[in-house]
């Protein structure tokens, strides 16, 4: 999941990818350890980006990368308050460069759809309402109506499958 800087459900696909190379990167060397160390002389004084990681067991590690490069083209970075000072691919630092969305959860609809009740379908000219009750999926309008359930069925979860294309803004998803 997303915790900062909204709370937010997080793509387990592409957070999976972004984990699975992220830990095959490893770090190429170590640039200086122990106490010290001019962190400004590595842009880790104030680093350009940090990241979280936790495990299943709530445990973290807090990462910070810098924006300064080595000659080769490597990030420095520093895990926690260590004394040391790792020198990191720049794949590191290109998945801090992301907007918050690419990491955010793309359904439209997160609920379960048997949870789903009630449906109102609106357009600028009309709307109309499908109610789950004992019976099936009916119209309060029409009750008298015998409605294809399985087509209501396959629209709710069509709408359900959607996905969005791009949110247009970072803001929490209740806004």
């Amino acid at each position: 999941n997303i915790e900062e800087p909204i709370t937010d459900i997080a793509d387990d696909q592409r957070l999976e990818d972004v984990l699975t190379q992220l830990t095959n990167e490893k770090q190429t060397a170590v640039a200086k350890e122990g106490p010290g160390i001019n962190w400004a002389e590595f842009g880790l004084d104030t680093p350009e980006v940090f990241m979280v990681i936790k495990n299943n067991l709530g445990q973290s590690q807090k990462i910070f990368i810098s924006s300064t490069k080595n000659f080769e083209g490597n990030h420095y970075a520093r895990i926690d308050n260590i004394e040391k000072i790792l020198v990191v691919s720049p794949a590191w630092f290109n998945f801090t460069t992301e907007k918050l969305t690419y990491f955010r959860e793309k359904s439209l609809y997160r609920g379960q759809i048997a949870a789903i009740k009630k449906i109102t379908i609106r357009s600028l000219n009309d709307n109309f309402s499908l109610v789950s009750g004992d019976k099936g999926w009916y119209s309060p309008v029409f009750e008298n109506y015998v409605l294809d359930q399985s087509k209501i069925r396959s629209m709710i979860k069509a709408i359900a499958e959607n996905t969005i294309q791009e949110y247009i803004s970072e803001g929490d998803p209740s806004d």
